[in-house]
């Protein structure tokens, strides 16, 4: 495995543990809110979010664009349709949903609008 390929799989798994660390914040709210006890006090709470769950319910058609912002960070939807071979169109349709689930950020520089992975935060 190569440094690029190392660095790629530490951003992923960067990535990773923050989204457990905000489902795990997610999951502390709605036992303070419901009163339930933590699954330690032996009462299960519905709902419960999990890792797992989360990946299993994103769409799988983001994984290319997300791919792609991991190897060109700061790049346009233009850059990104031409890594991913999907339309631009498409990638800005992809781009917009990681913006509002908060996992990627957009920015203006110049005229143009360029993404990048939101990291680090809990």
């Amino acid at each position: 495995m190569n440094s690029q390929e190392n660095d790629m799989l530490e951003k992923i798994l960067s990535s990773l543990n923050r989204i457990e660390n905000q489902l795990r914040d997610i999951k502390d709210h709605i036992e303070r809110s419901s009163g339930n006890e933590s699954s330690d006090g032996g009462q299960s709470i519905p709902g419960t979010l999990d890792i797992i769950t989360v990946l299993q319910g994103l769409d799988p058609n983001l994984f290319p664009t997300v791919k792609a912002l991991f190897e060109v960070p700061g790049c346009s939807a233009d850059e990104i349709s031409r890594k991913t071979g999907r339309s631009r169109s498409r990638e800005n349709q992809h781009l917009n949903r990681l913006v509002e689930l908060k996992y990627v950020s957009k920015f203006r520089e110049g005229r143009e609008v360029r993404y990048k992975l939101i990291e680090g935060q809990t």
